[in-house]
């Protein structure tokens, strides 16, 4: 009997225990997820009481609006209603970036290791980059050679036309990108000079049609030493408008 009696009591004492351990009180902060009231993901309180708030609790880490962005796939990720650059998550991504219609220079040094890119795209330039329109390479005796990156093809348009009197990319001429048999701009763009005493360039102007659609323009406007420097300027709508302002003072 009395064995028995003691087998009930250890019973309901353990019940007891479990029912202190998690007693589904909304204040209880033992609870991981507390089943009476879980986290909400979006209102800046700590609704499980478990010490973390909102996107910081591991409860939400599925949760789409704690999903983070992606600035460039055509999809809100984040379910707030943006996709893309229009999300206030993407004001700095670099695809997202507003660019004035303004010309830009980018510049290079062929001392560094690799092919110097540039992308015209985000404004970049340098031998790391993951992405490109095109890059130089040294020639230390015809003078550095242009090459397109991957899916950039290019057409020159000569020098009758100066670069700001460029207005328009156009769409009834050949752009074509590089083959195994040589480069579409290469070093067309200088006309004698030397690495040392500087490379005479000519004032073409190539157009570039990009990687994403859009169209560009630019001119090889310094080369020394091994420092090299382009005008440039892209179509920020991505069409064939590359009517632009004068380099900023």
């Amino acid at each position: 009997m009395k064995t028995k009696l003691f087998t009930i009591s250890l019973a309901f004492a353990f019940s007891l225990f479990l029912v202190a351990c998690d007693d589904g009180s909304t204040s209880n902060t033992n609870n991981v997820n507390n089943n009476t009231n879980p986290e909400i993901c979006d209102n800046a309180i700590d609704d499980d009481g478990d010490g973390t708030t909102d996107c910081a609790d591991t409860d939400c880490a599925t949760a789409l609006e704690c999903s983070l962005e992606i600035c460039d796939n055509g999809i809100d990720d984040n379910g707030d209603g943006a996709v893309d650059c229009d999300d206030s998550d993407c004001v700095a991504a670099p695809n997202c970036v507003a660019f004035p219609r303004e010309a830009f220079e980018l510049t290079i040094s062929l001392h560094d290791p690799g092919t110097q890119k540039m992308n015209l795209r985000d404004r970049t330039a340098g031998g790391t980059l993951e992405s490109c329109d095109f890059g130089f390479i040294d020639d230390e005796v015809n003078g550095p050679r242009i090459l397109l990156c991957p899916d950039t093809t290019a057409y020159n348009g000569g020098n009758e036309v100066a670069f700001l009197d460029v207005t328009t990319a156009p769409t009834d001429v050949t752009y074509e990108a590089d083959g195994t048999d040589g480069y579409v701009i290469d070093n067309t763009w200088l006309d004698g000079g030397t690495c040392a005493e500087g490379w005479t360039c000519n004032g073409n102007i190539y157009f570039l049609h990009l990687s994403d659609g859009s169209y560009a323009k630019l001119e090889v406007v310094f080369g020394m030493g091994g420092t090299m420097t382009v005008l440039a300027f892209r179509d920020i709508d991505g069409a064939t408008n590359l009517t632009c302002d004068p380099l900023p003072e």
